[in-house]
């Protein structure tokens, strides 16, 4: 019964790796590997990894360290199409925005400055990044200033 349950789960984990692979046809179609989770392929691999090692060095058992070495081999063969392809679209960085800066809330920062209320050195340089921003305002009124974060 052991065994029974064994094969079994070995089956199962064989499938579970093997299963983002199903888009790797996909993947190199479209030279994308938008569909295939990096998190899910590094902690696989990692994973299977160590659990092939346990298996040879420890359990010294087929049942734990083949089919955790076919999840490695599944698990690299992704990691070459990230190589190919790199990470999917929706990893990538957002592009920065644009937000408006009315010319009051630059008076008030002016004023703690002088003041002494707050550090000068973060302030001057949020006001040197907005107005540098004013050569290109898109036709933003003239007490509006744009900052990029």
């Amino acid at each position: 019964a052991t065994n029974i349950l064994g094969i079994i789960a070995d089956s199962l984990v064989i499938a579970m790796y093997a299963g983002p692979l199903s888009v790797a046809r996909e993947a190199i179609q479209r030279k994308s590997t938008d569909g295939i989770s990096p998190a899910f392929t590094a902690a696989g691999l990692v994973t299977c990894l160590l659990w092939t090692l346990f298996g040879f060095i420890i359990a010294k058992t087929v049942i734990v360290w083949l089919p955790n070495l076919l999840g490695a081999i599944c698990c690299l063969m992704q990691v070459g199409l990230f190589a190919m392809y790199g990470l999917p679209k929706s990893m990538a960085p957002e592009p920065a925005t644009a937000i408006a800066v009315p010319t009051d809330k630059i008076k008030q920062i002016e004023a703690l400055e002088d003041d002494g209320r707050i550090d000068e050195a973060p302030c001057t340089a949020f006001l040197d990044d907005i107005d540098e921003g004013d050569e290109g305002d898109g036709g933003r009124s003239p007490t509006e200033r744009v900052l990029l974060r």
